[in-house]
């Protein structure tokens, strides 16, 4: 009687600790489901939260920094063009300038030496002498070529132009 008392106290001692391990179990199986869906939430959060703070994260300083560093080097780059297009352009202007004083002056000896007239142009309504289509001919004025040159003008391309004769 023993014997069966301590079996029936032991078989009953393993069906109270069977069904603590399956509550036990199912309590444990229940609670990983559920930090397992938060854990999925919050990752899913931090993901927003980075896709939303791109560029702007402590992890991300680096590129950050290097990204910035290659931009300044593009702007003192533009920024050095810009200076020699500057320079450039206030040469050319300069030069512009000179130019147009040149002009300015050759035309008012021109008009000392010729006579109160600016260089002819090709243009110029004045008729063609009869028999020499390469000339103009300017009564009261200067024969010229049709460049406009005076006869006995020489520039640095090439030998004098001379009047022709008997034209």
């Amino acid at each position: 009687m023993v014997r069966e008392l301590v079996t029936k106290f032991t078989e009953q001692n393993v069906t109270v600790q069977r069904n603590q391990a399956t509550l036990t179990t199912s309590f444990l199986a229940d609670e990983l489901k559920t930090a397992k869906e938060n854990l999925d939430r919050l990752d899913a959060a931090i993901l927003k939260f980075k896709s939303v703070n791109q560029g702007r994260l402590p992890e991300q300083l680096p590129a950050n920094i290097q990204s910035l560093q290659g931009l300044r080097m593009e702007l003192n780059q533009i920024n050095e063009a810009i200076n020699r297009d500057n320079q450039e352009k206030m040469f050319e202007e300069s030069t512009l300038q000179s130019l147009k004083n040149q002009t300015a002056f050759i035309n008012s000896n021109l008009e000392d030496t010729v006579g109160a007239r600016p260089w002819p142009s090709r243009t110029s309504a004045h008729p063609v002498e009869p028999g020499d289509p390469g000339r103009e001919f300017e009564p009261g004025g200067a024969q010229t070529d049709v460049h406009g040159r005076l006869p006995g003008y020489q520039d640095s391309a090439g030998p004098a132009v001379i009047p022709r004769e008997g034209a």
